[in-house]
């Protein structure tokens, strides 16, 4: 019974790890690509959520590079993180731009990094399990 729960974390595992590769597969296709574009804050709206948490929402404006303006929109729960006129550094997909900006390395690389992290931890597992028994 040992063996089976220790092939089933090893299949757990291989999941994790092709998953994290897979993330990281796409990051890196997306930065061969990617262009770099300064967002600037147009608009701040927010308020009061209906559950009684508060919500904020910047508009910001950029240009893309065919020279046309675009508009993407971020969100914060803490009041007053953004002010109109901040400025922000985002990467965008030329080929794509119904995707809209990327934000920073962080967004990109902590999943893949948790991912393995757990992939690691349940091939450990299976592998002790399997080599002690």
């Amino acid at each position: 019974m040992q063996r089976l729960g220790a092939f089933i974390f090893l299949a757990i595992a291989f999941g994790l790890l092709t998953g994290a590769g897979l993330m990281v597969w796409s990051s890196l296709d997306f930065l061969k690509r990617a262009r770099p574009v300064q967002a600037v804050v147009v608009e701040v709206r927010g308020g009061p959520r209906p559950d009684g948490d508060y919500q904020e929402q910047a508009v910001l404006d950029w240009t893309a590079a065919d020279g046309r303006t675009r508009q993407h929109s971020l969100f914060s729960a803490r009041e007053h993180d953004f002010e109109r006129g901040q400025r922000f550094d985002f990467l965008y997909d030329p080929s794509a731009l119904e995707d809209g900006l990327k934000t920073a390395a962080f967004d990109r690389w902590l999943a893949p990094a948790v991912l393995s992290f757990f992939g690691v931890v349940f091939s450990g597992i299976a592998i002790k399990v399997l080599l002690k028994g």
